[in-house]
């Protein structure tokens, strides 16, 4: 393929690419955070803060 054609190409797939849309990637997160409680991924008393601003509504 000769240098410019690639460089076509390349245009093509950047003109594809959005900028600002979120890329579509594997959550490998997803099922665990369903097993665990939220509290297990979060170090201890900063889990019991934002509980406490979630309960209340503050944010």
């Amino acid at each position: 393929m000769a240098l410019n054609e690639v460089k076509k190409e390349l245009k093509k797939v950047k003109a594809k690419i959005v900028p600002g849309t979120p890329k579509p990637r594997p959550r490998p997160e997803e099922p665990r955070s369903k097993e665990l409680p939220f509290d297990a991924e979060v170090p201890g008393d900063r889990g019991d803060r934002e509980k406490k601003s979630l309960t209340q509504g503050s944010e």
